[in-house]
């Protein structure tokens, strides 16, 4: 699947999209992949790139690792798939799942509240 498409189902199942294109990346280039790699790819800047890997790690789903450079300097940061793509998507189907069921049961609750049954019609004709 092309990384656009991927990041545009990401984002649909509720990830916010910053970390949806990284992601997508991520599961598109099945590697060891750089910050600065991230930022040039994605037109990201590097606060963008630190905080969507923040929610990814979170997740469980990205590993960090930091590696010296030769030189003087900071480390830079190579980043990978902590877990098999099928985890990730298992992650997010139980995610629309548990949505689905939050918003069914909202739709219920909602018609009780607004739209009064045969029985409690029945009963107000009554008195």
């Amino acid at each position: 699947m092309a990384q656009k498409a991927l990041c545009e189902l990401l984002f649909k199942t509720g990830m916010p999209l910053q970390p949806a294109k990284i992601l997508a990346y991520l599961l598109e280039q099945k590697g060891l992949t750089s910050s600065m790699d991230l930022e040039h790819s994605l037109y990201m800047r590097q606060p963008q790139v630190s905080l969507a890997m923040g929610f990814l790690q979170d997740k469980g789903w990205v590993k960090i690792d930091s590696t010296k450079t030769k030189e003087l300097g900071a480390p830079y940061r190579l980043y990978k798939l902590a877990v098999p793509p099928e985890k990730i998507c298992n992650d997010l189907i139980k995610g629309i799942d548990k949505t689905l069921k939050e918003t069914n049961d909202l739709k219920a609750k909602l018609i009780a509240a607004m739209i009064p049954s045969k029985d409690e019609s029945q009963s107000k004709k009554e008195l």
